[in-house]
């Protein structure tokens, strides 16, 4: 079926800016890269730790290895494609000076690069980032593919394959295993590379502390702000102490460790630590804690001495997650700026559009810093959440005859949609309720996953898997601020709101990533780690030329959800002529309901709707034209057919694009006839 069609968006393919348009079929260009086989030792540049034998570019560390001249035009499309055979580290590649940098990974890697106007350096750039391992097979083409543009100005999160949920991660530190650097080492102390390392590398780093200042040895200076997490990898020398530490104004977090037995000799300010036993006497150590804006992260041993260090980290959250290499900039992964989702959460894998939302929740994660209320405790770190980290907290009832509850102050109003990812522990009902709507609240019984009883909101369970549930309840809270939002534990279902009970200081229930936000549903997870926390909307356009559309036939198919049944704001896909010639298909105006619209020089020729959908979840819609007249399908059964004497002969299509389209596409396929 796909080759019969003259385009084809099928989700299963992004890149940085855009959404790779299946069809029409690609036709590339002719080879822009010289010796991309690296056959001889020749025209490549190559920069520290590079080197060109046994017909591969090879590196042993961190640094560039580039080619000149390569004949690319500014704002054209090209297909790079090249083999890496990573043993540890990683590394990027890019066209000239302004193209985005890609992470490329282990195996054949395959990026479509767009070059920009003020590019001009014809370079294609390779980048190790203490990269042990090679490429090869390098190749630079221009391409004919006509793919979809697409823009987020903000990070995001999605749901992948399993549910497991898809975060931005972010190591800020830079040059996080070259301490000889970017780092600032104190008088006297050294760091000497080519240590053995915790993954069998020679990548490890003797730090040498003089002991001139009492608690560190080398630092780098940060300027960031939140929940944070620190880590390094450590192994005992001629001392078993390490020390870790921020420097800030005040309430600066600490953390020591005695590296011989892998336990703690100290800490302060930290939200929570961790010590994980990685074999050979190596440890990687972590702690969580508070930043000011202003900081210096340093490292010692805690007196004179010397320590094996390799790998330090600092990230957003209450936890230490894989290892990213950083060089000269801090490198992240995921759901980055521009970075279009491909969202699982349906069961396969649909290209997510959403407007703009924000978490007023300063924070989404970090349940420490939210107020206990009655006897209740809270355990950081518990279990694993739906992002597959060990840091989903648990909320614990205690003895006392209380509220078993926990509360973060919020001033949101109007309408509002609040939620939280639970999983039952001994107790299995979540309740949901504000601070200041007396009567509102929802419970969730997380043992059968179904919503219990509620008053004044319309709650809704969604299961995320590993007994994960998403539960949300929208509401009006009216004019006055909420005070705050709370999250308690109910001993029934059916129970009312607040109730006061006693617990035994033990049993609870596990929750993670609360959220509120303003609208009548709720959008995917916006992480929050200090301040409310902003998701720019996303915008895909721009597939398709003159060439690609059959003006005098043609078959328009879509598969396509809305974000939820209440979203009634007109949701359009076009094929059209850049004006008031245009073959559309829509949601919106009214709820449940899907339109089709053929307009040939602003004459509406055909309008055509269905009501009575379930529109949150995929509707399969074709609407067909022909100089005979047109027909449109929904899920398979033909709802309109009618004649008409026109068609775009006159008025050439040249464009499918979205306007003012958020939702969920499964699929866009344009057949010629």
């Amino acid at each position: 079926m796909y080759n019969d069609a003259s385009l084809a968006l099928i989700p299963s393919a992004v890149g940085d800016g855009v959404v790779y348009n299946a069809r029409p079929v690609e036709v590339l260009g002719a080879e822009l890269v010289t010796n991309g086989d690296f056959a001889t030792d020749s025209d490549w540049t190559k920069g520290a730790n590079w080197t060109i034998a046994n017909g591969s570019a090879n590196s042993n560390g961190s640094g560039l290895i580039y080619q000149t001249s390569v004949s690319y035009v500014d704002g054209k499309t090209y297909k790079v494609t090249f083999d890496a055979n990573i043993t540890s580290g990683g590394g990027t590649v890019r066209l000239g000076n302004t193209t985005s940098t890609i992470a490329f990974t282990n195996g054949a890697n395959e990026f479509y690069l767009q070059t920009d106007a003020s590019n001009t350096t014809r370079y294609i750039f390779f980048q190790g980032i203490s990269l042990v391992g090679s490429i090869d097979n390098v190749s630079v083409k221009e391409t004919s593919a006509q793919d979809f543009d697409f823009t987020r100005a903000s990070e995001a999160t999605r749901v992948l394959s399993g549910g497991r949920i898809e975060k931005v991660r972010t190591n800020s530190l830079l040059q996080s295993n070259d301490f000889d650097t970017t780092w600032t080492t104190t008088a006297g102390s050294t760091f000497t590379s080519g240590q053995s390392g915790y993954d069998g590398s020679s990548d490890a780093w003797l730090l040498t502390d003089s002991g001139w200042a009492s608690s560190y040895a080398t630092y780098q200076n940060m300027s960031v702000s939140g929940i944070y997490t620190l880590s390094i990898y450590a192994k005992a020398a001629s001392t078993s102490t390490i020390r870790m530490d921020v420097l800030q104004a005040s309430n600066s977090p600490y953390l020591i460790v005695e590296l011989s037995s892998g336990t703690i000799h100290s800490s302060a300010n930290i939200i929570d630590y961790n010590i994980e036993d990685v074999s050979n006497g190596w440890y990687r150590i972590s702690f969580a804690g508070t930043l000011a804006s202003t900081s210096y992260v340093r490292i010692g041993c805690y007196g004179a001495g010397t320590v094996y260090i390799q790998s330090a980290q600092l990230e957003q959250g209450t936890v230490a997650t894989e290892y990213i290499a950083t060089t000269t900039t801090s490198v992240s992964v995921g759901s980055v700026n521009d970075m279009p989702r491909l969202d699982w959460s349906g069961g396969c894998p649909a290209l997510l559009l959403e407007p703009s939302r924000t978490n007023s929740l300063t924070h989404s994660e970090a349940f420490s810093q939210w107020t206990l209320e009655g006897s209740a405790s809270l355990t950081s770190n518990a279990i694993a959440s739906p992002d597959g980290y060990v840091n989903a907290a648990k909320l614990i009832a205690g003895a006392s005859i209380a509220r078993q509850a926990t509360k973060l102050a919020d001033t949101s109003n109007g309408d509002l949609a609040y939620s939280v990812y639970a999983k039952k522990g001994e107790y299995s009902v979540i309740q949901l309720t504000d601070a200041a709507n007396g009567s509102m609240y929802a419970n969730f019984d997380l043992n059968a996953g179904v919503v219990g009883g509620y008053e004044q909101t319309t709650p809704l369970i969604e299961s995320m898997g590993s007994g994960w549930y998403r539960c949300t309840m929208t509401y009006s809270a009216g004019a006055a601020p909420v005070n705050a939002m709370r999250l308690s534990i109910a001993e029934s279902p059916t129970q009312i709101r607040l109730v006061e009970f006693a617990g035994n200081g033990s049993d609870g229930i596990y929750i993670y990533g609360a959220q509120l936000e303003a609208g009548s549903y709720a959008t995917s997870y916006i992480p929050s780690y200090g301040t409310a926390t902003t998701r720019i909307a996303e915008v895909c356009n721009g597939a398709g030329t003159a060439s690609t559309f059959n003006d005098s036939a043609g078959v328009f198919y879509v598969d396509i959800a809305t974000l939820s049944l209440s979203d009634t704001s007109e949701r359009q896909v076009s094929i059209s002529n850049g004006g008031t010639s245009y073959v559309r298909i829509q949601y919106g105006g009214t709820s449940g309901q899907i339109y089709c619209f053929i307009y040939v020089n602003g004459v509406k020729v055909a309008d055509i709707r269905k009501s009575g959908l379930d529109t949150s979840v995929p509707n399969k819609v074709a609407l067909r034209w022909s100089a005979s007249g047109y027909s449109a399908f929904v899920n398979g059964t033909l709802i309109e057919t009618d004649t008409f004497v026109s068609d775009f002969t006159s008025y050439p299509l040249t464009d499918l694009s979205f306007t003012g389209f958020k939702g969920k596409v499964d699929q866009i396929l344009v057949f010629p006839t």
